[in-house]
C-alpha cells in the first residue's frame, strides 16, 4: 500500500513509517497539517492516517476538506486520537473518517486496519461518500444528511446536488447542471429552476445558515462556515 500519514508528532510518525516501510508499503508524511491537502493532491496513496489533535489546525476540518475535495474524496481515511469518547468518535465519523484508533495502539493493528480499509476500497472500486460542509451523501446507499438531520431527496435532486457537491464550491452553470443531469434530452426551461427550489427548501430547514446560492448569471454554487 501506498500511506500517506499527517501527524505532528515526529518521534510517533516516525515510528509508524519505519514499521509500516518494513512491512513493504510506502509511507509519505507530513507533521504539519496546513500542508496535508497540498501534498495529498500532489501524492497517490491508498489510504490516509490523519491525527486529530494537529496543533496547526483542526484534524476535523482536514478530514472534511478531503472528503469535499474531488481529487481526495474517495481516499479512505483512518483518523487517530488520544480522545475515546464516544462523542469523538461519532464527531470523527460525521467528519467522514473510515476508521478511528485511539492512542495508544499497536501498530500490527494499525496495518491490520489500514489493509482492511484498501481491500474494501478496492473490492468496491472506491469510497462512495461525498461531504461538503456539514452535508454527507452516501452515493450507495442514497442517503443525505445536514448535519445530524436526514434529508429525502428524489433523484433529480439527488443528481444536482452530487453535481455541485463534486465541485467543491465551484459555480456550475445551468448548462453544466442540465447536461449533467437530463444529458441531451434536457426538459423544458424552468425545470432546473424548480428543482433547484425544490433542493434548496430541503437543504435550508429552519435556523439553518443557506448552504445553496444562486450565481446570478452565472449558475448555482454550495457554500459553508470554514
Amino acid at each position: 500500500m501506498r500511506i500517506f500519514l499527517i501527524e505532528d508528532n515526529t518521534e510517533i510518525a516516525a515510528n509508524m513509517a519505519d514499521f509500516l516501510q518494513a512491512q513493504g508499503h510506502i509511507v509519505d508524511y507530513t507533521t504539519i497539517g496546513k500542508n496535508a491537502l497540498r501534498l495529498l493532491e500532489g501524492n497517490e496513496c491508498d489510504v490516509i492516517i490523519l491525527d486529530l489533535m494537529l496543533p496547526d489546525t483542526d484534524g476535523i476540518e482536514i478530514c472534511k476538506k478531503i472528503r469535499s475535495s474531488l481529487l481526495l474524496a474517495r481516499i479512505p481515511v483512518l483518523m487517530l486520537t488520544a480522545r475515546d469518547t464516544l462523542e469523538d468518535k461519532l464527531t470523527g465519523f460525521a467528519a467522514g473518517a473510515d476508521d478511528y484508533m485511539v492512542k495508544p495502539f499497536s501498530l500490527f493493528e494499525l496495518e491490520a486496519r489500514l489493509k482492511a480499509l484498501n481491500f474494501r476500497r478496492s473490492a468496491h472500486g472506491q469510497a462512495r461518500t461525498l461531504t461538503f460542509g456539514d452535508i454527507v451523501y452516501n452515493l450507495d446507499t442514497l442517503e443525505v444528511y445536514r448535519g445530524a438531520r436526514r434529508i429525502s431527496l428524489p433523484s433529480v435532486a439527488r443528481s444536482l446536488l452530487e453535481t455541485l457537491m463534486r465541485a467543491n464550491g465551484g459555480t456550475v452553470s445551468r448548462t453544466e447542471l442540465i447536461s449533467a443531469i437530463w444529458g441531451d434530452t434536457p426538459p423544458d426551461a424552468d425545470a432546473l429552476s424548480v428543482h433547484i427550489h425544490s433542493l434548496r427548501s430541503q437543504l435550508h430547514a429552519r435556523g439553518e445558515a443557506a448552504v445553496l446560492l444562486t450565481v446570478r448569471g452565472a449558475g448555482y454554487r454550495l457554500i459553508h462556515d470554514k
